[in-house]
C-alpha cells in the first residue's frame, strides 16, 4: 500500500502539473485572441479616423476653393467659361471627396456620421447659391430665382463659406483629438 501511495505521488506532481500547464495555455490564448481582436479593432479604427480626418482636411479646403474663383470673376481676371469650367471641376472634386468619406464614416460614432452630413448640407447649400449668383445668374428669370441678390452677393458667399469651412473645422478637431487618444491607448 506503501508503495502504491508512493507511485500515486511520484505521478501526480507532473500530473497536475500537465493539467495546470494545459489549463494556462488555453486561459493564455483565450486573452491573446480577446488582446488580438482589440488590437485589431483599434487599429481599423486609427486607421478609419486618420483617413477620414485627411479626405475632411481635404474637403474642407475644397469648399473654400470656390472663394478664390468668384473674387477673379467679380475682379474680371477670368471669364464667365473658365468660372464655369473651373466650378464644375470642383464640384467633381468634392463630391469624390465626399463618397470617400461615407465609405469610412461608417466605423465612426453616430455624432460624427451627423455632423459630416451637416457640413455637407452647408456645402450643397452653397453651391446653390454659387450657381445661381454666379454660374447661370444672367440665365435666371427674377421670378424663377430661390435666393434674393443678398443671398448670392459676394459677401454672403464669403459669410457661408466662413460658416461652413469653420463647421468642417470644427469636426476636424475633434476627429484629430479622438485619434491622439486612440494612439495614446496603445502604449
Amino acid at each position: 500500500m506503501k508503495e502504491i501511495l508512493e507511485i500515486v505521488r511520484i505521478f501526480a506532481a507532473p500530473v497536475i502539473g500537465l493539467i495546470g500547464v494545459w489549463l494556462g495555455s488555453r486561459l493564455k490564448q483565450k486573452s491573446d485572441i480577446k488582446v488580438q481582436k482589440e488590437f485589431l479593432l483599434r487599429e481599423i479604427k486609427i486607421k478609419n479616423l486618420q483617413e477620414v480626418s485627411q479626405d475632411l482636411s481635404d474637403l474642407i479646403r475644397e469648399v473654400v476653393s470656390p472663394f478664390g474663383l468668384i473674387f477673379k470673376l467679380t475682379k474680371n481676371k477670368i471669364a464667365l467659361g473658365e468660372f464655369q469650367q473651373g466650378n464644375d471641376l470642383h464640384q467633381e472634386r468634392t463630391t469624390k471627396l465626399y463618397r470617400g468619406i461615407k465609405v469610412k464614416i461608417l466605423f465612426l460614432d453616430e455624432d460624427y456620421k451627423n455632423n459630416i452630413e451637416i457640413f455637407y448640407d452647408k456645402y450643397l447649400l452653397l453651391a446653390d447659391k454659387i450657381y445661381e449668383g454666379y454660374y447661370q445668374f444672367q440665365d435666371i428669370e427674377p421670378q424663377n430665382r430661390k435666393y434674393s441678390i443678398d443671398e448670392v452677393s459676394f459677401d454672403a458667399i464669403r459669410m457661408d463659406i466662413d460658416d461652413a469651412a469653420s463647421f468642417g473645422y470644427n469636426i476636424l478637431e475633434s476627429l484629430n483629438k479622438d485619434l491622439i487618444e486612440e494612439l495614446g491607448k496603445l502604449k
